[in-house]
C-alpha cells in the first residue's frame, strides 16, 4: 500500500477507535451498571477485532507510519 493511503487509513481507525471510546464513556455515564458491561464487552470486541484485523497487518506492512504512542518513530 501506498504511504498515503496507509496514513489515511491509520487516521481513519484512530478516530474510530477515538469515537467507539467517546461512545462507551456517554453509555457508562448514562446507563445503569448491567447495560455499561454489555456495551464495555462489545465496544472491547470491536476495538480488538479493528486492531487485529486492520491496524496490525497496517503497521506491519507500513512500519514507517507507526506513531510513537504504539511504539514506532512517527509523530502521533
Amino acid at each position: 500500500m501506498k504511504k498515503e493511503s496507509a496514513q489515511v487509513l491509520l487516521a481513519v481507525l484512530r478516530r474510530a477507535g477515538d469515537e467507539l471510546t467517546a461512545a462507551f464513556a456517554h453509555v457508562k455515564k448514562n446507563e445503569s451498571p448491567e447495560e455499561s458491561a454489555r456495551w464495555q464487552a462489545a465496544v472491547g470486541r470491536s476495538m480488538g477485532a479493528m486492531y487485529q484485523h486492520l491496524l496490525e497487518p497496517l503497521l506491519a506492512e507500513r512500519p514507517d507510519i507507526t506513531p510513537k504512542a504504539l511504539g514506532g518513530t512517527a509523530p502521533d
